[in-house]
């Protein structure tokens, strides 16, 4: 069954709440993560116990993607769907019970491995670390004391899966909250006597805890969980086909990221801890937008796919990605011209030095060069696992390993040697640290994944409204040079008046945004950017309280 785009427009509006509503709890949740990472940077800046803590939380967060979200997010929710799309709730229900429960087992099987060769697997992640022996130990010690949480983030995360798959988005976006304040209380409380690891015991209580909020309203869903293991029901032999697939793509994020951090193990000492505190300010316009639009999305593509609605599923994806590149291009744009007040404005402080400033800025620069693609990528990656195609993203994800090792190992190389041949005058010299060169790689690889798997789609679904998106693209594109122009001077111009005081920092940083965001909507407005007029129309029928 095929509609009209004007059809499919006309059902937006409910998507886009739902999209709202999670934006708006995303954002604060972003918030208290960013509160979470100031207060991390205040107690143990960019130094050896960040370093520590940054290779300790990779084992545990690799096994949580592997194990956990893979199933759960992508292999998971598709099956699960369907069924109860055909109104079969009950054998949607004896999947979702038999995929926790085989979850489960598996997990404390990896877990306790994992806790016992942590030294092992250490000595692997972070090479440079084995000449570092205070370093090497306090990472071993938060490595034993992570595995625990892994299991509960599962269980959080199973519970997601289950209240997107009804449409509900509202408790799994806001749980982060409830994780962010804990981890904090305990660095808050705990930090004087016990150091860094406080931060680790923090994140195994809040993981705790964030699975127990969400529990309430599975039950008001009508749950059925039942303690069986039916590994040979249709629905659960679905979700082990999709599952090895779905695991080697998205656990290709965490495997760069070990890639990235054995390289950075080997430079100056911080050079981790600036590379994980700038991913963290990169994650937050991802986090905030492209994967709450993903989020919303994901089920719909379900939906239209169980329907055979694939004119619906394309005019989806087409604006998925047009409000993507809307939202995302702009965010990069700003990241990088921007980098340096605000994370000044942010991490300045404590432990946290000036020269910490101009390390993660670095990383941040580089990063921020590929954030609209990696924003578009949790679309498209979607796209293809509604379509029940896992081997495709598999095979791309593969080959983005191999590109981005290179990548990493040409980059940190050569970038400092390109810095010193153009001449970068001092007050850019923070653009050649070689660290920076590993963020640039990770950068060109979602590029990378994005054009081929963007070519696969377009083959695959006879277009996908491509010259709308190149259109759009290019718009967009252009406006958000002018932010990045205006954003940069309106807080240089600011700060000489202002000062760099807390408030002056504020003020400046304020100013030039502002001034940035009030000129890209005028351009986008004199360009005739037609998400930017649906966004108008969405808030005025919002407003109107019109459904």
């Amino acid at each position: 069954m095929e509609i009209s785009e004007q059809e499919y427009l006309a059902r937006v509006p409910k998507l886009a709440t739902a999209a709202v509503i999670v934006m708006a709890a995303t954002l604060l949740s972003r918030i208290f993560g960013l509160v979470r990472e100031q207060v991390m940077a205040a107690y143990f800046g960019a130094h050896v116990q960040i370093d520590a803590y940054r290779v300790a939380f990779i084992l545990p967060n690799l096994f949580r993607m592997l194990l956990a979200d893979a199933a759960i997010g992508s292999a998971f929710i598709p099956v699960f769907t369907s069924y109860l799309a055909r109104g079969d709730r009950k054998g949607a229900w004896e999947v979702c019970s038999s995929v926790i429960n085989l979850m489960v087992l598996i997990l404390c099987l990896f877990l306790g491995l994992g806790m016992i060769f942590a030294p092992q697997l250490i000595s692997i992640l972070a090479p440079g670390f084995t000449n570092k022996p205070y370093t090497f130990k306090l990472a071993l010690i938060m490595t034993r004391i992570l595995f625990p949480s892994v299991l509960f983030m599962a269980l959080a995360g199973v519970v997601m899966g289950i209240l997107n798959s009804y449409n509900h988005f509202t408790a799994p976006a806001l749980s982060p909250v409830l994780w962010n304040f804990i981890i904090i209380a305990c660095i808050l409380f705990l930090a004087p006597k016990m150091g860094v690891v406080s931060l680790a015991l923090g994140i195994v209580v809040g993981s705790l805890f964030q699975f127990l909020m969400q529990l309430p309203f599975v039950s008001g869903k009508g749950a059925r969980y039942s303690l069986i293991f039916n590994w040979h029901h249709p629905g659960v032999k679905e979700v082990g086909a999709l599952l090895l697939p779905v695991v080697i793509s998205l656990a290709s994020w965490d495997i760069n990221i070990i890639v990235d951090t054995r390289f950075a193990s080997r430079l100056i000492t911080g050079s981790v801890a600036s590379l994980g505190y700038a991913i963290r300010l990169w994650q937050l316009p991802l986090g905030l937008f492209a994967i709450a639009i993903s989020t919303v999305l994901f089920p719909t593509f379900s939906r239209q796919v169980v329907r055979n609605d694939i004119q619906g599923l394309k005019n989806s994806l087409s604006l998925g990605v047009r409000t993507l590149f809307l939202i995302m291009l702009p965010a990069s744009v700003g990241l990088m011209t921007l980098g340096i007040p605000i994370i000044r404005l942010l991490f300045e402080r404590g432990r946290f030095t000036p020269t910490a400033t101009l390390l993660t800025a670095s990383a941040l620069f580089y990063y921020a060069v590929g954030l609209f693609a990696a924003g578009e990528l949790h679309l498209i990656n979607r796209t293809f696992y509604s379509l029940k195609d896992t081997i495709t993203p598999m095979v791309v994800a593969g080959l983005s390993i191999i590109v981005n090792y290179f990548g990493d190992w040409f980059f940190m190389i050569y970038l400092p040697i390109f810095a010193k041949l153009i001449g970068l005058p001092s007050s850019l010299s923070w653009l050649g640290y070689a660290h920076g060169g590993i963020a640039l790689s990770t950068s060109l690889v979602c590029f990378f994944n994005l054009v081929v798997l963007m070519e696969i789609l377009r083959r695959r679904l006879g277009g996908v409204d491509g010259k709308k998106i190149a259109i759009s693209f290019a718009k967009i594109s252009f406006a958000s040079i002018i932010l990045g122009v205006v954003a940069f001077y309106g807080w240089r111009v600011t700060v000489l008046y202002v000062g760099v005081s807390l408030l002056g920092q504020i003020l400046s940083l304020g100013v030039g945004i502002l001034l940035g965001v009030i000129i890209y909507i005028g351009v986008a407005t004199l360009l005739k950017i037609e998400e930017l007029h649906f966004a108008y129309q969405l808030i005025a029928t919002r407003l109107k309280g019109r459904p």
